[in-house]
């Protein structure tokens, strides 16, 4: 079979081969240089989302009004506040998560099925860890 392990193991400089792809690797200078930048904006929404945790803890930490009226209004804002930071963890642990992967070379693929997520799917939800029929 001497095809068979030259369509495998080549890669040309522009193009990913599927070989490549099932382990995560990228052959070429641009898709590393992608992910780089990626990888610093992930950094920099997750140091962000951190700050904005931190932010709500102190203010929901902070005692109530002598008021009755004014306690009940601030426990409402608590709340809500509550849910903000809750999704903001959420958010947070999918962050790790994606990072986690690219640490580990699978980033862009499906922890389902294994198979490749769309880069239109990563563009817009670049923390994604399933495939859109997965998701689904």
């Amino acid at each position: 079979m001497p095809g068979l392990a030259s369509s495998v193991f080549t890669y040309t400089e522009q193009a990913i081969r599927p070989y490549y792809l099932m382990r995560g690797r990228f052959a070429n200078r641009e898709a590393v240089m992608n992910q780089a930048e990626l990888r610093a904006s992930l950094e920099q929404q997750k140091a962000e989302l951190m700050t904005r945790v931190d932010k709500i803890k102190a203010d929901v930490g902070r005692g109530l009004e002598a008021d009755s009226k004014e306690q009940a209004a601030q426990l409402e804002n608590q709340e809500v506040l509550d849910g903000i930071a809750n999704e903001a963890t959420d958010e947070i642990t999918k962050i790790s998560a994606a990072l986690k992967r690219m640490d580990e070379g699978v980033y862009g693929i499906c922890t389902q099925c294994g198979a490749e997520i769309d880069k239109r799917r990563l563009t817009v939800r670049p923390h994604a860890g399933r495939c859109i029929v997965c998701a689904s």
